[in-house]
C-alpha cells in the first residue's frame, strides 16, 4: 500500500547535526540523511551524509525480496 500524504509523527536526525545547525535552518532544512535498504534486505538504514554516521538501523518486518515491487500505475 502507498500513501500519498506523509504519516511520520517523530522524525529521525543526526544528534552532530542537531548541534551544529545554524539558528535560521530548521532541522529538516539542514539534515542531509540517505535512506536505505542494507545488504540482508531486513534492515533499513538512516545515514548522515554530513557526519558519515549512522542515525538508525530498523529491523523490517519482512525480507524484501525482488519480486515485491510495485506497479505504481495502479496508483494513479
Amino acid at each position: 500500500m502507498l500513501y500519498k500524504e506523509n504519516l511520520i509523527v517523530q522524525y529521525a536526525h543526526c544528534g552532530e547535526c542537531l548541534q551544529s545547525k545554524p539558528p535560521h535552518y530548521s532541522p529538516m532544512e539542514w539534515q542531509d540523511i540517505s535512506v536505505g535498504l542494507v545488504e540482508d534486505m531486513q534492515h533499513l538504514q538512516i545515514w548522515c551524509n554530513r557526519h558519515d554516521a549512522e542515525v538508525a538501523l530498523l529491523a523490517l518486518a519482512s525480507k524484501v525480496t525482488p519480486d515485491m515491487q510495485c506497479d505504481c500505475s495502479e496508483h494513479d
